[in-house]
C-alpha cells in the first residue's frame, strides 16, 4: 500500500507554517503505520511534532473497553501504546484535557486557536473535517489565519484538496494568502473576513497579525506621549 499526498513540496512548505492535530480515527485506520512513516519524516524536516488532544487519548481509551466493537477494541490498545511511544520519542505532543468527545474539543480548540495559528486537521471522518473547515468562513470570528482540511482515505492517500466550498455566495473564494510588507512572512486572508472588510469600507490588511499588532501598539504609545506632551505644555 503506497501513501500519496498530493503535493510532497506542498506538504513540505505547509507543514512549516502549520500545526497538524490527528483525529483518533487515523490511529484505527490499517494504514497508520505506512502514513505514520510518511508523516514524521516530514514532521521531522520541519522540526514539528504531530499534535494529538487529551480527548483523542480518552476516546482510545474507551473504545479499548468497547465490547460491541470488537475490531475497533482490538486496535485501539495498540493506538494507546503506539502514541506514547511516539510521546517518548518527542514525535507526537499531547495537549488539553480529556474531554468527552474529541469531535467537540476539535470544535471548540480551533474556534479560538485560529486566532493565533494556523491549523491543519487529519482525519477520516468527512463530517467533522466539514464542520472544522466552516470555521474559516465565520462571520463571527475574523482571523488572518488559517485551518485546513486533510481527509485520510482507507486505501492511505492523504487529500490536501478535500476542502469542499461554503455555499454561501459571499464566501466561495479559498482563503488568500498574502505577505506581510513589513516582515515579508505570509499570513492568511479568508474569503468571509475579506467580505466582511469590503462590505464596511475597510482598507485590506497589509501586515501580519504581529506587525499590524506592534504598528498598533507603537501608534497608541505615540498619541499617549503627545497627549502627555500638550498636557504638561499647558502649565
Amino acid at each position: 500500500m503506497n501513501i500519496r499526498v498530493n503535493s510532497n513540496d506542498y506538504m513540505a512548505y505547509i507543514l512549516s507554517t502549520h500545526k497538524l492535530y490527528a483525529d483518533t480515527n487515523i490511529f484505527l485506520q490499517n494504514s497508520w503505520e505506512k502514513a505514520k512513516e510518511f508523516l514524521f519524516t516530514r514532521l521531522a524536516q520541519c522540526n514539528r511534532k504531530l499534535i494529538v488532544l487529551g480527548s483523542v487519548m480518552a476516546e482510545l481509551r474507551k473504545l479499548a473497553n468497547a465490547t460491541d466493537k470488537l475490531a475497533v477494541a482490538c486496535r485501539a490498545p495498540k493506538a494507546i501504546n503506539d502514541i506514547n511511544s511516539l510521546v517518548a520519542q518527542k514525535l507526537i505532543r499531547i495537549e488539553g484535557e480529556d474531554a468527552s468527545f474529541a469531535d467537540h474539543d476539535f470544535i471548540s480548540t480551533f474556534t479560538s486557536r485560529r486566532l493565533t495559528e494556523n491549523i491543519i486537521l487529519l482525519s477520516a471522518d468527512k463530517g467533522l473535517l466539514e464542520d472544522v473547515d466552516r470555521l474559516n468562513y465565520s462571520q463571527a470570528v475574523h482571523s488572518y489565519r488559517q485551518i485546513l482540511v486533510w481527509y485520510q482515505e482507507p486505501n492511505g492517500f492523504i487529500n490536501t484538496n478535500w476542502a469542499k466550498q461554503p455555499k454561501n455566495d459571499q464566501a466561495k473564494a479559498p482563503a488568500e494568502q498574502r505577505y506581510c510588507v513589513t516582515c515579508g512572512k505570509p499570513f492568511y486572508l479568508s474569503a468571509a473576513h475579506r467580505y466582511f472588510l469590503e462590505t464596511k469600507g475597510i482598507a485590506i490588511p497589509i501586515h501580519c497579525d504581529d506587525c499590524g499588532n506592534l504598528i498598533k501598539k507603537i501608534a497608541e504609545k505615540g498619541r499617549f506621549l503627545k497627549g502627555v506632551g500638550r498636557f504638561f505644555g499647558n502649565f
